[in-house]
C-alpha cells in the first residue's frame, strides 16, 4: 500500500470517528433557556414564617435574656414564590403558658429595613428581641414560651400577618 492511500484512509477515518463523538454531544431535543421569576411591584404579604435561635445568655446570670429571629413574609399560595420585602411594623410578644405577656418589643419601619438580608428563600428580617433593652428582669422561670410575632402593613388596606414560635425559656444552669 502506498503512503498516500494509507494516510488518506487515516484522515477520512480520523474525520469519520470526530464525527460520530461530535454528533453525540448535540441534544435530542431543544431545551428552553431558564427564564428568572419577575418580583412582584406592590407585594402583599399574606404569610410569615418566624424563626427563632435558641435564646441566648448575654449577661452571663444563668437566665437567658436574649432571642434572634428571623422573619420571612410571603405573598398567596399562586404568588411570587420567595419571601417579599414589607413595609410596616413588627410586634413581638414573649407570652408564657397562661396567656401572659411578659415583654413585648416592636420595630418601627426604619429599624425593619435596616436589618433587612437577603437570603436563598429571599428576602429576610433579622431583628434581636432583648429583655434586658426592655428594662425587663431576665429572671424568668422555666417554662414554655411563645413568641408571637405582628406585623401591621404602612397600607391600611393590606392584611395583618402573624407568626408564632414556641420554646423552652428560663433559668439554663
Amino acid at each position: 500500500m502506498s503512503k498516500a492511500l494509507t494516510s488518506g484512509i487515516g484522515a477520512a477515518a480520523s474525520g469519520f470517528a470526530s464525527a460520530l463523538l461530535l454528533a453525540g454531544c448535540v441534544p435530542d431535543r431543544q431545551s428552553n433557556p431558564l427564564v428568572g421569576v419577575v418580583p412582584p411591584q406592590d407585594p402583599t404579604a399574606r404569610r410569615m414564617v418566624l424563626s427563632t435561635d435558641l435564646p441566648r445568655d448575654t449577661d452571663g446570670n444563668g437566665y437567658p435574656d436574649a432571642i434572634a429571629t428571623k422573619s420571612y413574609f410571603f405573598e398567596g399560595e399562586s404568588g411570587y414564590p420567595l419571601a417579599i420585602p414589607v413595609r410596616g411594623t413588627i410586634r413581638f410578644d414573649l407570652v408564657n403558658h397562661q396567656g401572659k405577656t411578659i415583654t413585648s418589643w416592636t420595630f418601627d419601619l426604619a429599624a425593619i429595613e435596616a436589618r433587612a438580608m437577603r437570603e436563598v428563600a429571599g428576602i429576610c428580617y433579622h431583628l434581636d428581641l432583648s429583655l434586658l433593652e426592655t428594662g425587663k428582669t431576665d429572671r424568668v422561670d422555666a417554662e414554655t414560651v411563645d413568641v408571637r410575632a405582628h406585623f401591621t402593613p404602612s397600607k391600611p388596606e393590606k392584611p395583618k400577618v402573624t407568626g408564632v414560635v414556641s420554646m423552652h425559656f428560663g433559668r439554663t444552669r
